[in-house]
Order: C-alpha cells, then sequence, then structure tokens
C-alpha cells in the first residue's frame, strides 16, 4: 500500500505558526534549523488549492500596487482539528537518503580528488550551516510563543545543532583519514592606516 502524502500535513502545521502564502511556506521549510523536511513549489500550490476546496484552509487576496496579486492562506477550526489528529498518529516512519553517502560507498581511486572537494566543500557548508541555526535560536526566545510551543520548536532546534555537529565532526575526521586538515575560518584583518 503506498504511503499516503504527508505534504497537506506539513503545510497545516506551517500555516498553524501563522497565516502564509505559497513562497512564505516554501521559505518556511528552507530554513537552518527545518533541514530534515522539505517542499516544492510543484506541491506546495497543489496542495494548497485541494486544502482549500476541502474548507481546511482559508484565502485572502493581498493586492498590492506592485507586482503580482498575494494569496494568504490561514488555517480554519477544521484544518486544526485534522492537523491535530495527524499529531497524534503514532504511525511516524523515517527514511534516509544522501547521495553522497552512497558515492562515497561505491567510491574509487579515479575519482578521489573529487569527492574530497565535495567533503571539502561539505565542511563549510555544515560550519555556516550551524552559525545560522545559533542565530535562529536566538531569534526563536524572541518569538511569542507558550512555554509549551516553545518547548517544541527547541526540540527540533537542539536536534537540528547535534545533527550538524555530528556531520561535522564526521566530515573532519573523514578528510583527516586522508591528510586534509580541517579548515579554519579566516578572520578579516583590519588594514592600518597610514598616517599622513
Amino acid at each position: 500500500m503506498p504511503r499516503k502524502s504527508r505534504t497537506p500535513y506539513a503545510i497545516l502545521g506551517a500555516l498553524s505558526h501563522g497565516p502564509k502564502s505559497g513562497y512564505d511556506i516554501s521559505c518556511y521549510f528552507e530554513k537552518d534549523h527545518m533541514f530534515f523536511w522539505n517542499e516544492s513549489y510543484g506541491q506546495i500550490y497543489p496542495t494548497l488549492k485541494k486544502l482549500l476546496k476541502e474548507g481546511l484552509v482559508e484565502v485572502e487576496v493581498d493586492t498590492r500596487t506592485q507586482g503580482p496579486e498575494r494569496k494568504v492562506y490561514t488555517l480554519t477550526p477544521e484544518g486544526q482539528e485534522v492537523l491535530q489528529s495527524w499529531l497524534t498518529e503514532t504511525d511516524c516512519k523515517s527514511s534516509f537518503r544522501d547521495e553522497l553517502m552512497l558515492k562515497l560507498h561505491f567510491g574509487m581511486p579515479e575519482v578521489q580528488k573529487n569527492l574530497l572537494d565535495r567533503l571539502q566543500n561539505m565542511e563549510k557548508e555544515l560550519s555556516d550551516g550551524l552559525d545560522a541555526l545559533l542565530v535562529e535560536s536566538e531569534q526563536m526566545e524572541e518569538l511569542d510563543l507558550s512555554k509549551e510551543e516553545l518547548a517544541y520548536r527547541k526540540m527540533t532546534m537542539n536536534w537540528s545543532k547535534m545533527f550538524y555537529e555530528a556531520k561535522l565532526r564526521w566530515c573532519q575526521e573523514s578528510l583527516k583519514d586522508f591528510g586534509i586538515k580541517k579548515s579554519s575560518k579566516k578572520k578579516k584583518k583590519k588594514k592600518k592606516k597610514n598616517k599622513s
């Protein structure tokens, strides 16, 4: 039996954190601490249309003086019920696919430089990602959330941080096995002004 799509629930969840346009929803899932889930434009807009037809969301058209009109979607009480029902389901299967891991598994001497270059790039991406997570974590503290809501947000934020840290450590140790030292962030040197 095919697994039912989780996209409707992801969108309902995003809207439970406030009204959003389709573009806003896409940006919501692009945040660093949301890396464990993504939704494309091709998934978001058809699903919003379906949710609207089912009465789970409602829409308001924001007419702007410049640019195209903006459709802002809001969760309805019926949508909130469907979201809560899904949150209580016990069937929560996790899947993991990583193309780089697959390439490394089948690695060979002829392509070693390419794969190591990709690992070095990943090291920088992960380091930058951790910095972004720190900023997002500080911004989260300023949100107007209940104690319980903040606790759930922190739970996924901490998981994201630990995942990034573990993957960064693995990346650095893997490069070390090939004799490549971990990269250090270069600090910009202040230029001294010449006295005239």
